[in-house]
C-alpha cells in the first residue's frame, strides 16, 4: 500500500518536471536585451544562440546613435528636436524661443513672430531747421539674444525756417538716445555735414546699453546735436549779421518697450 503511494507520488513529480522541461525549452531568447548602442543581436534558430545581427558604425552622423559633438543643429537624424541636453527646443518668456543658427549649426534663443518690425517718422526742428527722421526698429526691442537688436536712422534736411536767412556750416554732431529717467541708452556720432536741402546723413544703426529689468516701457527721448550758422539779409540780400548757433533738437517714441531676457524669472 505504501510503495503504491510512492509510485503516485513519484509520477505526479515526473509530470511537474517534465512540463517545466518543456516549458523551459519552448520559451523565447530575447536576444535584444543583449543590444549596445552600436551592436545588434537576434536569434540564430539553429544554435537557438544570440548573434550579431547588424553592427552600427562609430562616431557618424546618421547611425542613429547620439554620440559626442552631435547635436540637433548639427545632426538631425541622431539627435531628437527635444533631447534634454543636445536638442533645441524651449522658450524664454513671451518672446524669444530656440532655434538653429544655419550658419554656425549653434542652439541659441532668437525672437518670435511676436516681436515685429515698426517704422516711425519723426522730425527735429527749431525755427531754423527741420530735419526729417525714419527710425526702424523691432518691438519690443530685445536685447542679449543671438542677434542683437539695433535700431535704424535714417535723417534728411528737410527745410529751412526762413528765406530771410541764409543757413550754411550745418553740422550733425551726434544723437543721444535716452529713457524717460534721462539713462543713455546709445549714442551715436555723426560728425557730417549737409549742405543743401535734400541732403541726407549717412544710415546709422546703434544697439542698446543693458536694462536693469526684464519689461521696460518708457519714452525714448532723441537727442540731436547740430551746429550751424545764420546769415541775416538786409531787404537787399546782403548780410547784416552772422550768429554761429550750437543746438539740441528733440524727438521722442512714446511706449518703447526693451526686453532684456538675462532677468527673466519663470512665473510661478
Amino acid at each position: 500500500m505504501k510503495t503504491k503511494y510512492n509510485s503516485k507520488i513519484f509520477l505526479s513529480i515526473l509530470f511537474l518536471l517534465s512540463l517545466f522541461l518543456f516549458s523551459a525549452c519552448g520559451e523565447d531568447i530575447d536576444c535584444s536585451k543583449q543590444d549596445t548602442k552600436y551592436l545588434k543581436y537576434k536569434l540564430d534558430e539553429e544554435t537557438k544562440k544570440c548573434v550579431i545581427s547588424q553592427e552600427i558604425p562609430k562616431d557618424e552622423c546618421g547611425n542613429g546613435v547620439t554620440e559626442d559633438g552631435e547635436s540637433y543643429c548639427n545632426c538631425p537624424d541622431d539627435v531628437d528636436k527635444m533631447h534634454p541636453k543636445y536638442g533645441c527646443d524651449g522658450e524664454l518668456g513671451e518672446y524669444l524661443e530656440k532655434s538653429c543658427n544655419e550658419f554656425t549649426k549653434e542652439c541659441a534663443f532668437t525672437q518670435n513672430k511676436k516681436v515685429v518690425e515698426e517704422t516711425k517718422s519723426l522730425e527735429f526742428k527749431n525755427s531754423d531747421l527741420t530735419l526729417s527722421t525714419k527710425v526702424i526698429y523691432n518691438s519690443p526691442f530685445i536685447l542679449n539674444t543671438a542677434k542683437e537688436n539695433s535700431m535704424k536712422f535714417d535723417i534728411e534736411l528737410l527745410k529751412f525756417g526762413s528765406t530771410d536767412k541764409k543757413y550754411k556750416n550745418i553740422l550733425i554732431k551726434d544723437l543721444r538716445i535716452e529713457d524717460s529717467s534721462s539713462n543713455v541708452l546709445a549714442n551715436i556720432e555723426y560728425n557730417e555735414n549737409l549742405a543743401n536741402l535734400g541732403s541726407k546723413l549717412s544710415i546709422k544703426e546703434v544697439g542698446f546699453a543693458d536694462t536693469k529689468k526684464y519689461d521696460t516701457t518708457s519714452t525714448l527721448k532723441l537727442k540731436l546735436v547740430i551746429s550751424y550758422s545764420v546769415d541775416y539779409l538786409d531787404s537787399q540780400g546782403y548780410v547784416t549779421k552772422t550768429v554761429p548757433k550750437v543746438e539740441t533738437l528733440i524727438s521722442s517714441i512714446p511706449r518703447f518697450k526693451i526686453i532684456n531676457p538675462n532677468f527673466y524669472e519663470e512665473k510661478k
